[in-house]
């Protein structure tokens, strides 16, 4: 029986751990980190997205391209994208400790290798996406944003083993959460295909949710949720025997008014129901 669920939940939600698509966000704070998107020439870029690293924070940037982000934390990262005019992509460091609220001026978007990954990346285009994210890697040595484009660029294209590979190299570029989010659905991945992973799964799973609930993926990619990452696992956990867990998991979540969750995600969690009733 265990089996036959098994092959059942593999071939409904392999794809889950990396394509489970909705709108990240959430949190807040009492400062605020603002500044003007621009191309290479000064020029504002129309509209875009801003998203905080720790407190999620995330919002729209304005026609005339200012943003003003409340942050919660003295410093962390801003990620800042433009997708009007292809996609343009960066992220920014920023450290407000001694001036409360902080005016970054203008912030230059660059159209390169990498922003042009990431916009073929979710356009789906993966071949694209694989061929820019070298070209960076290429240009620039292993740079870690680089390499984790590429590792969640071939985890979503079923290339598990060189996934893992590119991931664990992009460990410590300041997106662990995001990285190790993108190794669970590999693991996952490699055991759909009969090489059994689920404690690697589990264990990066567990490193993802325990970073705090910042995934560069909110504006970037597939924007997971913590909240996402705790039903994925109550799934694993059921397919792995750990049948309290997966109750644990499913509770946590489910016991969240305001829980923040994909549509992928919410079918996940109505098959775990079904085969814990069953």
């Amino acid at each position: 029986m265990k089996n036959i669920k098994y092959m059942i939940m593999a071939l409904l939600l392999t794809c889950t751990a990396v394509s489970m698509i909705s709108c990240g966000g959430g949190g807040g704070g009492g400062n605020i980190l603002s500044g003007t998107i621009v191309n290479e020439a000064g020029a504002p870029l129309i509209s875009g997205q801003y998203s905080i690293q720790d407190s999620g924070a995330s919002g729209s940037i304005g026609q005339d391209g200012k943003f003003a982000a409340p942050v919660s934390q003295q410093t962390g990262n801003i990620i800042l994208t433009n997708f009007a005019s292809g996609f343009r992509y960066r992220r920014v460091t920023f450290n407000t400790s001694g001036s409360g609220s902080l005016n970054l001026g203008n912030v230059i978007l660059p159209d390169n290798a990498l922003s042009k990954g990431w916009g073929a990346y979710r356009s789906g285009n993966l071949q694209t996406a694989g061929t820019r994210f070298n070209e960076y890697l290429s240009a620039f040595g292993n740079d870690k944003e680089a390499l984790n484009g590429l590792g969640w660029t071939m985890a979503r294209g079923g290339i598990e083993e060189q996934a893992i590979d590119n991931l664990k190299s992009a460990l410590g570029g300041g997106f662990d959460a995001d990285v190790r989010a993108a190794l669970a659905g590999a693991y996952f991945g490699r055991t759909a295909k009969g090489t059994y992973s689920l404690p690697e799964t589990i264990s990066n799973l567990d490193l993802a949710i325990g970073a705090g609930g910042f995934y560069l993926s909110q504006p970037m990619h597939d924007s997971i949720s913590e909240d996402d990452l705790i039903g994925f696992r109550a799934m694993v956990n059921l397919l792995d025997g750990r049948v309290q867990q997966a109750v644990t998991d499913r509770n946590t979540v489910l016991g969240k008014p305001d829980a923040k969750l994909n549509e992928a995600t919410v079918d996940l969690l109505e098959v775990v129901d079904f085969f814990l009733s069953n």
